[in-house]
């Protein structure tokens, strides 16, 4: 498996994965794209996926002629149920990244000005 790197989701790819999310069949699709590198968030997406065709295609056209609406309203609501799954994922990770990148923003600005504190220091005591 491949370890675990920071991701870098910003506002275009969580839009990308809640479209990818309530447009098609496939729950986990948009996140098992944007999230690959991260071995917690892929292998939620796949659980999410894998649930989303199994009750999404498979059972439903089966059981949707032989047992009516009924059986039909249960997959629906298993696949409604993984999107969601999918929706708060999506924005955990975007909150992730954003602290992560606030976080990296906010060292470098002091790490900077340490340094030109540090040449400064230099310069007056020569």
């Amino acid at each position: 498996m491949a370890k675990s790197t920071k991701l870098q989701i910003g506002g275009w790819k969580l839009v990308f994965m809640l479209l990818i999310t309530w447009l098609t069949p496939f729950s986990g699709l948009g996140n098992l794209i944007f999230c690959w590198h991260d071995r917690h968030y892929r292998r939620r997406a796949i659980i999410a996926l894998a649930v989303a065709v199994g009750v999404g295609l498979i059972p439903h056209a089966v059981t949707g002629g032989v047992f009516g609406w009924a059986a039909s309203h249960a997959f629906r609501a298993a696949w409604i149920g993984m999107g969601v799954w999918m929706t708060f994922d999506a924005f955990a990770v975007y909150k992730l990244c954003r602290g992560q990148r606030s976080t990296a923003s906010g060292s470098a600005a002091a790490t900077t000005t340490k340094t030109k504190k540090k040449k400064k220091a230099k310069k007056s005591a020569r």
